[in-house]
């Protein structure tokens, strides 16, 4: 599931990343949210991100950069749980994996605003 956190400074943003931070410790991350920008990457191209996901059951994202779209069929990709295979850095192993920061964990998604979707029909 993904929560997309809304609003100008001082409502509380802030505070939930550093919360569920301290709560989850080194099963929290924060990826760039320039991972939900893009289209899927295929699964034999590497993807440093994915790998990094595999044991976290937190994940919070901060805005995307300005006028980019985020990838709602993507979003909803990540959220669900499918398997993901991933291919490491500079190895030809694969890793398969459910993402664990699916129901009852969550992606967290702090904005200033809601940022557009694309695909949005799919969420």
């Amino acid at each position: 599931m993904a929560v997309i956190f809304t609003g100008t400074g001082s409502n509380g943003k802030g505070v939930s990343k550093k919360l569920m931070k301290e709560a989850f410790g080194d099963f929290h991350d924060e990826p760039s949210a320039a991972l939900l920008n893009s289209e899927r990457p295929s699964d034999k191209s590497p993807c440093a991100n994915f790998v990094r996901l595999k044991t976290n059951q937190s994940v919070n994202m901060s805005e995307p950069e300005q006028n980019k779209k985020i990838n709602g069929s993507f979003l909803k990709f990540i959220t669900s749980e499918d398997t993901i295979t991933v291919r490491t850095l500079n190895s030809r192993e694969f890793q398969t994996y459910v993402p664990k920061f699916t129901v009852p964990n969550l992606l967290l998604f702090s904005a200033m605003e809601f940022p557009r979707l694309t695909g949005a029909q799919t969420i």
